[in-house]
């Protein structure tokens, strides 16, 4: 399936965090052309989902390179034996 791509899924997150990152820079944008400098609840929701995601991909590509690693040192330990 076109989902278990990685390259399908890499660019999938980095599209998402684009958008996060071009979402605050147009609150930034705001923030400068209406004098408003206050954090509003909005402002810390989209921050929080932005650091969600990051985590989120991070958790992922760890555990999926976790995973690669212990086959492939299970791969090369199987191969010595025989």
């Amino acid at each position: 399936m076109w989902e278990e791509d990685p390259r399908w899924q890499a660019a999938r997150f980095k599209m998402l965090v684009g958008l996060g990152l071009v979402a605050g820079l147009l609150r930034i944008g705001m923030a400068v052309c209406l004098w408003e400098w206050r954090i509003e609840p909005a402002d810390m929701f989209g921050l929080t989902v932005l650091a969600a995601l990051l985590a989120y991909g991070a958790l992922v590509w760890v555990v999926g390179n976790g995973i690669r690693l212990l086959f492939s040192v299970g791969k090369r330990r199987s191969w010595q034996k025989h």
